[in-house]
């Protein structure tokens, strides 16, 4: 199933509200790039890319660092 990081938005926990701690949402999603065929697992904190050094965010696509102009495809673990 390939996703986009709006798709994956899910509610959250308001456990943390009150005792000084937000909740924060981390997710691993496997990025494919659809030019030089690249599968990795990326993490994202809040729907933000986690610092990486092969792959880059824009707005809520992520591209992958081999030049390609076309956005990764994401997708989850089951």
């Amino acid at each position: 199933m390939v996703t986009t990081l709006d798709s994956e938005r899910k509610s959250r926990d308001s456990s943390g509200i009150g005792s000084g701690c937000l909740p924060v949402e981390i997710r691993e999603l496997v990025a494919f790039c659809p030019k030089c065929k690249t599968l990795e697992a990326i993490c994202f904190v809040d729907d933000h890319l986690m610092q990486n050094r092969r792959f880059s965010q824009r707005y809520e696509k992520v591209y992958h660092d081999c030049g390609a102009e076309e956005p990764c495809r994401l997708y989850r673990f089951s």
